[in-house]
């Protein structure tokens, strides 16, 4: 059968009409489509050709021939047939996946731009509340606390919990453990010591609480975090009183 292409030559017009009007055969339609993926300039002609329907207007793509230098005919692929609505379908699909894309970044960019704005380190009245208590100034425990107030939170971990492991229930070890577990952006391993902590101790639960949803933030929990401050609120003469609903307000918005 005659061949209606020359392997470094561009389609005709006549060619191009043809294969719109799908009055090519099988084999012609197969070699057209096959130089439009090698060629870009075709390709643009067909887009011209089906939206305007001008089949008698070939200046233009004559001179755009001349132009072209000549290439090597690129491997034979088979290209799919024009399916404009898929197209839509698929420029539709693309849309909706980067719009959730972003949504999500914006709101990841929020969790930590809200846990930025409200986490503060522990201040030292609490550790001045240890040795008044007197805490043990010796072994890990000592350590530990030492190391979190240089800020050398990975460090002082294993101290940590290598006292904790001893079966004592230290409320304030658990809190300060899980502090600096935040601090070395572990979030999910913060929450279990300052979950226990919040459970089993009246003098850390407030303090404990707090960076209990601060960690949830952080970990875009935000209806556990809402749950919690909710709890805390209701501790009217609290410390974190204005912290938490200006908290719980951003959560709100956002």
């Amino acid at each position: 059968m005659k061949k209606i292409l020359a392997p470094s030559k561009c389609l005709s017009a006549e060619t191009l009409q043809a294969y719109l009007k799908e009055e090519l055969d099988e084999e012609q339609r197969y070699e057209v489509e096959n130089h439009l993926l090698d060629c870009p300039l075709c390709s643009a002609a067909v887009e011209g050709f089906a939206q305007h329907y001008d089949f008698e207007a070939d200046a233009q793509l004559a001179e755009l021939q001349a132009a072209r230098p000549r290439a090597e005919v690129a491997p034979v692929v088979q290209l799919p047939r024009r399916r404009p609505w898929l197209n839509r379908i698929a420029a539709a699909m693309l849309l909706l996946i980067v719009a959730s894309a972003a949504l999500l970044y914006w709101q990841s960019q929020s969790n930590e731009r809200l846990y930025r704005a409200y986490y503060e380190r522990p201040g030292g009245e609490l550790l001045a509340a240890l040795r008044s208590a007197g805490a043990s100034e010796q072994g890990d425990f000592a350590r530990a606390i030492a190391l979190f107030n240089e800020e050398r939170y990975i460090e002082s971990l294993p101290y940590f919990e290598a006292y904790l492991s001893e079966g004592v229930e230290d409320a304030a070890a658990q809190f300060y453990a899980g502090v600096a577990h935040l601090e070395a952006g572990q979030p999910a391993a913060a929450t279990n010591y300052l979950k226990t902590a919040r459970i089993n101790s009246d003098q850390f639960y407030e303090e404990a609480s707090w960076y209990l949803i601060l960690t949830k933030v952080r970990m875009e929990e935000r209806e556990e975090a809402k749950a919690l401050l909710k709890e805390l609120l209701k501790y009217e003469e609290g410390y974190y009183q204005k912290q938490a609903e200006g908290l719980l307000e951003q959560l709100k918005k956002e």
